[in-house]
């Protein structure tokens, strides 16, 4: 890296590539990111030509149209596509995906299937009835699939979570008789379904002889995948059994039913096992009821006390005596589901803005966290940036890499327009990824997408946005002097200049680099320096110091002299302490991590802090932070929720 000192030293520059210098005759200078002096008139003009692109490209897109602020807003889903399974084999019906947005003026709509625009009025199995995608007659090899909508109008364009068109079939059972069964009378016995191929899942039911002579499973029969258990045979189960499954599916359900199971009880004398349910652990929960003695035991209402070790006893007696026992085990973990402890909401915001989503649940054992983009898992996919605006020689890399078979082909967008890879130099495409070289603002800021294709489907990536980051220069003009009496609190503003993205702050004193080290007496918010008590060696020069980070490179620039000066306080003047810095009225914070509460008082003299726990008592953990401007919670749980409150006394 490459550090350079320019500009009678009120800025202070680190990257990968220092830009040259160069001289600029123009009747005003000013500086921007990669050059050292830069006229006035052509930043202007540029930036007026920069803008004047994107409108003329926007226009294009929306028939030449510009959104107008205040006025036009961009389109919001009220209605979404959802998922469905078609029948196979019923090609005179239709299917159709609903897409309603908000908008004005009102949105134009589009659809993609993986990936690939539907072409409406091309396929005449497709057509579009005010956003609302309806396909006629729909066939499995042309038509099922992942479905997109688009919603589009002059302020912007929304893409709505996927909807998977599916069909659904049920063979029939093989035509061939099945072989018959005998059982013993008081013995158990199963008879076996093995269903067809099907899709979606299937529901069982069975019957008896004929139909619909419906099997009602209790304690005596009941289905497990579909197979038919009988606890005791008895000789009136001697008869001919059927397998009867069901798909249920969106529109209609189909229904197809087994060769017959015949089965014949014999006569024999054995009696059937007694089942007994326990807690090997505990006591069994009285809530079970009669289900203790059952082949299912029930435990409604589950809470922590229902943890434990169970067992199902088998229990065959003869002459009064227990011939044998089977045990086996149910282990029911101690468990609490996850509750959200952060609801995420729906949010609008505008292209190119940041958007931050906080997800935070509790349960026991503590959840993972996933997060799902249209029913998509995340996985190696596109990230968003910020590059160094003027930094023309460097490169910008956007990653994208899908698992397929056979292997993905990619495609990328940008603002909803194809990335025409080949025909724009600054575009190359390595292995998935998509590699900007010299990006430009004007030309490359925008919201990237990667698309991975097969012959099997389409997938597309989340929106990476690729920002341009820039930290101007304070204004040269001086900063008028201040002064504090001796004792007592007072803060110096910073006033940083315009910048993207967040700044981070710091404070010299008198010379670079004599940093300010923020304790209980002086602290940094919103980049002000405040100082709880000044004394006469607080006298000086007092420089804010503001520095914005990039993926690549930071860039630092520092403001004129804030003079300070501390009188003395001949009158040995007292104030009532006071809360002069206020943070945020909610925290939210990871169980297991460390957050930390911040207060900040003045007063002469100087306040004491205090931190109380309003709804019960302060962790004992806080330590000496309990009576410091900085509360500290190490490893968090959910005996740390609650009200804290922040007390100043003199």
């Amino acid at each position: 890296r490459a550090e350079l000192q320019h500009l009678g030293a009120s800025t202070r520059w680190s990257a990968a590539l220092p830009p040259p210098l160069r001289t600029c005759p123009c009747s005003r200078l000013v500086q921007e990111d990669g050059e050292f002096c830069a006229c006035a008139e052509q930043q202007q003009q540029q930036r007026g030509d920069a803008a004047a692109t994107r409108d003329a490209e926007w226009s294009a897109l929306n028939g030449g149209d510009v959104c107008v602020s205040g006025h036009d807003s961009g389109p919001v889903f009220e209605e979404q596509p959802t998922g469905l399974v078609y029948p196979e084999g019923l090609t005179e019906g239709k299917v159709t995906l609903s897409c309603q947005a908000r908008a004005s003026p009102a949105a134009t709509y589009r659809w993609r299937v993986n990936g690939t625009e539907v072409q409406v009025g091309m396929d005449p199995h497709y057509t579009l009835v005010a956003g609302n995608l309806v396909i006629n007659g729909p066939q499995p090899d042309r038509h099922a699939g992942s479905y997109q909508c688009l919603a589009i109008n002059r302020c912007g364009a929304i893409a709505s979570r996927a909807a998977n068109l599916k069909f659904g079939y049920l063979h029939d059972f093989p035509p061939d008789a099945r072989s018959p069964q005998m059982a013993y009378e008081g013995v158990g016995t199963f008879l076996a379904c093995q269903p067809p191929t099907h899709y979606p899942a299937l529901s069982y039911r069975w019957f008896l002889n004929e139909f619909p002579n419906f099997i009602k499973p209790d304690d005596g029969s009941w289905f497990v995948t579909g197979n038919l258990y009988l606890a005791k045979a008895e000789p009136n189960d001697t008869g001919n059994y059927f397998c009867f499954t069901t798909i249920n599916m969106e529109i209609s359900t189909k229904s197809t039913f087994s060769k017959a199971n015949q089965l014949t009880v014999l006569p024999d004398g054995v009696p059937v096992p007694k089942l007994r349910w326990r807690k090997v652990d505990g006591l069994l929960p009285a809530k079970a009821g009669k289900t203790a003695e059952s082949s299912t035991l029930t435990l409604p209402d589950l809470s922590f006390d229902d943890e434990g070790l169970y067992e199902c006893e088998a229990l065959m007696k003869l002459k009064l005596q227990v011939v044998w026992a089977a045990w086996f085990t149910v282990v029911l973990d101690g468990v609490a589901q996850p509750e959200w402890l952060q609801v995420m909401s729906d949010s609008e915001v505008e292209i190119s803005s940041e958007l931050q989503w906080s997800c935070m649940a509790a349960g026991k054992p503590r959840p993972s966290i996933r997060w799902l983009r249209n029913g998509q898992p995340l996985s190696t996919q596109p990230t968003g940036l910020v590059y160094p605006e003027g930094l023309t020689e460097g490169k910008v890399t956007l990653s994208c890499q899908a698992r397929a078979s056979p292997a993905a082909t990619y495609r990328w967008r940008v603002n909803g327009t194809e990335v025409q890879v080949g025909m724009d130099p600054h575009y190359t495409l390595v292995a998935g990824n998509l590699v900007i070289n010299g990006p430009q603002p004007d030309r490359h800021a925008g919201s990237y997408q990667c698309l991975a294709i097969n012959r099997c489907g389409a997938i597309a990536s989340r929106a990476a946005n690729l920002k341009f980051g820039y930290l101007h220069d304070f204004p040269p003009d001086a900063r008028s002097p201040q002064m504090a009496y001796e004792g007592v609190g007072t803060f110096l503003a910073c006033q940083p200049p315009t910048h993207y993205p967040a700044l981070s702050y710091r404070w010299f004193l008198n010379e670079f680099p004599n940093f300010i080290k923020p304790d209980d007496g002086s602290w940094f918010v919103t980049g002000n320096l405040y100082l709880a008590k000044a004394e006469p060696n607080d006298t000086g020069n007092y420089f804010c110091f503001t520095t914005i980070n990039m993926e690549i490179s930071t860039k630092s620039t520092f403001s004129k002299a804030n003079q300070l000066t501390v009188l003395p306080d001949a009158n040995h003047r007292k104030s009532a302490p006071t809360i002069k810095v206020r943070f945020p009225a909610e925290t939210y914070a990871l169980s297991g991590r460390t957050t930390q509460l911040e207060c900040f008082a003045y007063g002469n003299p100087v306040p004491k802090l205090r931190w109380r726990k309003v709804d019960g008592l302060l962790p004992a953990k806080a330590g000496k932070t309990a009576e410091s401007s900085t509360l500290t919670l190490p490893d968090l749980s959910f005996d740390d929720e609650g009200l804290y409150e922040c007390e100043a006394s003199a």
